[in-house]
């Protein structure tokens, strides 16, 4: 696909992982559309992931049902201007073998992009993650519910499974976000080898029957908590 292509996904079950080889350009995106019942589950024996976008921009992922990846769900690494709309991404990492600890949707050093409008749910970590500097990003009408995950590094059992998680990341917005039933918190802001989440705005999210806080803000300056219901 070149820049202002859409490709149209149909009907039906893809065991692969669609790695995204180039970028669009403002105004002319490369956008990954599917048809009502689609469902991608990954590459089993490759990357794992339904979604890898790396070192890209302006690229549209639209309408898919993603479940039980061997990976996180949809995985973005150092891009920008990626739209990820409409999508229900569930079970990621439960085939992940002894680590199953694995991401709905992550997003690491990823900058200016939007993930909208759809649910994470049932998977192996947090459902919606936001890493190392993935900064000026929003965050809009999720619902993000029962993610959970608990492994023994040592005999310590680590539980840091959220609905979102912002860490190490700044200046992004989450609005209108639904998170319930979650191991660890509703949302998390958290800090990183790097530093802390600051200057990120929290408006109008619902958090509610969480393992732990409705929303923690840990280590991490200059945010901004508003009318937000806990």
């Amino acid at each position: 696909a070149y820049a202002g292509d859409t490709v149209h996904v149909l009907d039906g079950t893809y065991a692969e992982t669609v790695f995204a080889d180039r970028s669009g350009f403002a105004g002319f995106p490369i956008t990954f559309m599917a048809d009502p019942g689609v469902t991608v589950t990954g590459d089993p024996l490759g990357f794992g992931s339904a979604f890898a976008i790396s070192v890209k921009s302006y690229i549209i992922v639209d309408g898919y049902n993603i479940t039980e990846t061997k990976d996180r769900g949809i995985y973005v690494d150092s891009s920008n201007h990626i739209t990820i709309q409409n999508n229900h991404v569930t079970y990621a990492g439960i085939n992940a073998g002894p680590d199953q600890h694995k991401q709905g949707i992550f997003l690491r050093n990823t900058t200016d992009s939007l993930v909208a409008s759809k649910t994470t749910d049932h998977n192996s970590c947090t459902g919606i993650r936001l890493s190392k500097g993935s900064n000026n990003n929003i965050i809009q009408d999720n619902v993000s519910f029962g993610n959970s995950s608990i492994i023994a590094y040592s005999e310590v059992i680590v539980s840091d499974a959220a609905g979102i998680d912002v860490v190490g990341s700044n200046y992004n917005t989450l609005i209108h976000n639904i998170t319930y039933a979650n191991e660890d918190s509703g949302i998390n802001f958290y800090s990183d080898s790097g530093g802390g989440s600051t200057y990120n705005l929290a408006v109008a999210n619902l958090s509610y029957g969480n393992g732990d806080h409705g929303i923690d803000n840990n280590g991490s300056p200059y945010n901004t908590l508003v009318g937000n219901t806990v």
